[in-house]
């Protein structure tokens, strides 16, 4: 559901007792209607009134889609895959074949005998052979365990920086709808205090009013204007921002509903982040890798089996006058018995790069237990805050309603109900980002446990469905 801005109700109360002033006063009184305008627009709330614009869901959507940080990792994923297949393929037979045509010179006996031994001959050869790998000391096992071992880090990955910039676009969306919303009153804050001045300007020329006044409200509206010009150019900030992360155009946004399983205890929420969290996957992946290239390294202490079938073609070669063709099946054997030592320091080096991996996914664990504590503690200041600016905006409303009571009967200048205005107007900002950032830290814990992008209700293969090229 979507959401506006709706407004406490005004009390029209002063207009009635217009006969304590003049008839001089009445432009005034218009003046003092439209600045209590001001409170209609400054002091809002957010409601549950759904109006057509673009979702959150959608702007994540969009950002899953269009993100090139996302079809990177996509690009990752598809390459780990082919990997995978590319090391299965080393348990399949494997057929070579050579061939070749040209000229040689042979000196040998025979050559000499018949004085052929300066010359130049022509020679050809062909060979093909089949071959299939019988044992390798697990060779093959391992490298297929590293690449397995790489696409679940790299799938890990793609759903930890898909999780990432869905809630940076929620981030986005959020504060493309807040900085429209602050554009729309700081609008109708320089309205007023153009309409006030106006009305200054009018009773100082019937005497009604000092210079000073006039001139006290021209540095109000020049303070009025000045946040006006600093609330555009965030907007616009917040519009590149949109733009950069979801990949579209700034839309009309709508409000964003509180996300469903925020974890009710700072205790569930740690849990839900050291159990679900992608970043975890990803390191465990890291580990398993390196567990596989240690066995890599030990494979070389082992001898390689080889059933091979081979067929050589050859034509004059070596001496020879004729042809011949050679037909052989073996069983053939390579090891290397030794080679300085290097495959000893090769499965060292992966035991400490694995130990590394294990002290990184522990670093993992004490980052994310950070993250979550500060998180749920940003929670819990965004939900004190909101209610604090709850208490304060009803107080100045209460205080700025009974400041147009006493104006209207004299006991009050104009410059004080502006003032209650002003706190009513910067009370009521407050309580939008703070009820703001609630919203995106409920939404932040929930992506520390990777549940996301579930949560907003996609399916995760929207970001990991593979293109044509990719499956080609």
């Amino acid at each position: 559901m979507g959401y506006t801005l709706s407004v406490f109700p005004i009390r029209w109360n002063i207009i009635t007792k217009g006969s304590v002033m003049s008839h001089t006063c009445s432009p005034f009184l218009s003046a003092c209607k439209n600045a209590v305008l001001l409170s209609a627009a400054g002091v809002f709330m957010l409601s549950g009134q759904a109006f057509a614009g673009t979702s959150l869901q959608q702007s994540v959507e969009a950002t899953l889609k269009n993100n090139p940080v996302i079809k990177s990792f996509k690009e990752g994923v598809s390459a780990a895959k082919h990997d995978v297949r590319d090391a299965e393929g080393g348990w399949f037979p494997r057929l070579d074949f050579n061939a070749g045509y040209g000229v040689e010179q042979v000196n040998d006996a025979l050559t000499r005998t018949d004085g052929r031994k300066n010359h130049w001959e022509e020679r050809s050869d062909i060979t093909t052979t089949l071959s299939q790998l019988l044992w390798d000391g697990g060779k093959v096992n391992s490298q297929i365990g590293i690449q397995e071992a790489r696409l679940a880090n790299a799938d890990s990955r793609l759903t930890d920086n898909a999780e990432v910039l869905a809630l940076e676009a929620i981030r986005a969306h959020l504060e493309l709808y807040r900085q429209r919303n602050l554009v729309l009153l700081a609008e109708q804050n320089v309205k007023n205090h153009e309409d006030i001045l106006k009305s200054q300007e009018e009773r100082q020329r019937m005497g009604a009013t000092s210079l000073a006044d006039v001139s006290q409200t021209k540095g109000r509206l020049a303070r009025a204007q000045a946040s006006l010009s600093n609330a555009r150019q965030e907007l616009l900030v917040a519009e590149a921002n949109y733009r950069r992360i979801a990949g579209t155009d700034a839309p009309e946004v709508d409000w964003a509903d509180k996300p469903a399983g925020v974890p009710g205890t700072f205790d569930s929420a740690l849990q839900l982040a050291l159990t679900s969290n992608p970043k975890l996957a990803a390191q465990q992946a890291e580990i398993q890798e390196n567990e596989q290239r240690i066995q890599l390294a030990r494979s070389e202490y082992y001898p390689t089996f080889t059933a091979q079938a081979s067929n050589t073609y050859k034509d004059q070669v070596e001496s020879s006058t004729t042809w011949e063709v050679d037909n052989a099946l073996q069983l053939r054997v390579s090891w290397n018995i030794f080679r300085g030592g290097s495959d000893l320091a090769a499965e060292k080096a992966e035991g400490a790069r694995k130990r590394r991996s294990m002290m990184d996914l522990q670093n993992i664990n004490e980052a994310l237990m950070q993250e979550t504590s500060d998180t749920w503690n940003a929670l819990e200041n965004a939900r004190e805050q909101k209610r604090l600016f709850n208490e304060a905006v009803e107080y100045n409303t209460q205080t700025r309603d009974m400041y147009i009571e006493q104006f209207s009967v004299g006991q009050r200048s104009l410059l004080d109900v502006l003032d209650a205005e002003n706190e009513l107007y910067s009370s009521s900002i407050q309580l939008v980002t703070a009820t703001v950032n609630e919203i995106v830290a409920e939404y932040r814990l929930v992506a520390l446990g990777g549940k996301l992008i579930e949560t907003v209700g996609l399916d995760p293969a929207i970001y990991k469905q593979e293109t044509a090229e990719q499956n080609s």
